[in-house]
């Protein structure tokens, strides 16, 4: 449903082999604070970036990752959820 594609500056991203076809990918590069993450080729392909150590851009993961998987209407909607 979503392949979360994680990485750190230099070890580039490696290959999404194995995931499920036509699933969203999202690219996260983590530790953006690391020396040299400004210029790191990584940066480029990346559509987030976090520093897990320091907590900086996970709420904005949290975020994204929900909204990928939980249609808004299915957020806003007051009855119980179900799974199939």
């Amino acid at each position: 449903d979503l392949v979360v594609a994680l990485t750190a500056p230099g070890l580039g991203w490696g290959t999404l082999d194995g995931a499920p076809a036509g699933a969203p990918v999202l690219r996260v590069l983590n530790k953006h604070d690391a020396p040299g993450a400004a210029t790191a080729p990584e940066r480029a392909n990346a559509d987030l970036e976090i520093g897990a150590r320091t907590g900086t851009g996970i709420p904005t993961l949290v975020t994204r990752v929900r909204d990928a998987l939980v249609p808004p209407a299915d957020r806003d909607d007051p009855r119980p959820w179900r799974f199939a």
